[in-house]
């Protein structure tokens, strides 16, 4: 089952989603008018104990915030458009995350996707300016890179224990 919340402008806290979560949903869309969810932590508790596998990001959200999604191991997909930049430890521990495509990020932040121990893949598009320490390390089934060439600095740590890393590119200016 997928949930689109599309007329809901915000939540007062993370009670209103449960009559959503117990319909033990695949996948939530999340529109444009969603503006604000008063007690976010609570909410992604409730989403990730329905089961959900699938988050579609509105165009209107620039920052995924620290821990946002930390810990999600049932998180596969993740969809986003004009995410600018995401915070520390916001996708650790998310371990279903097989691959990432992060084209309009410019900044991401220690540790944000650290021990995502599924994540094969992950792209970036040119805009992508910084990368946080750790923000790779422990993504062990982590096979190939494509950095943005506008990255003029890698922390040594950035990629640490990733072994399965076999393609790195990066055309640095």
């Amino acid at each position: 089952a997928i949930a689109y919340l599309s007329e809901i402008e915000f939540y007062k806290d993370s009670k209103e989603l449960l009559a959503l979560c117990q319909k033990r949903l695949d996948a939530l869309t999340i529109y444009d008018t969603l503006m604000y969810v008063g007690d976010f932590q609570g909410a992604v508790e409730l989403l990730k104990d329905a089961g959900i596998t699938e988050i579609s990001i509105p165009d209107g959200v620039t920052t995924i915030p620290e821990n946002s999604f930390s810990g999600w191991t049932g998180l596969v997909y993740v969809f986003f458009n004009r995410v600018t930049n995401i915070g520390p430890s916001a996708f650790e521990g998310c371990t279903g995350l097989v691959n990432f495509y992060l084209y309009d990020v410019a900044y991401i932040d220690s540790s944000a996707f650290r021990d995502a121990t599924s994540l094969t893949s992950v792209g970036f598009g040119n805009t992508l300016q910084y990368i946080g320490p750790s923000a790779f390390e422990d993504c062990t089934k982590l096979e190939s890179v494509r950095m943005s060439p506008n990255v003029d600095f890698i922390p040594r740590q950035a990629f640490n224990n990733c072994k399965s890393l076999s393609e790195f590119e990066w055309n640095s200016n």
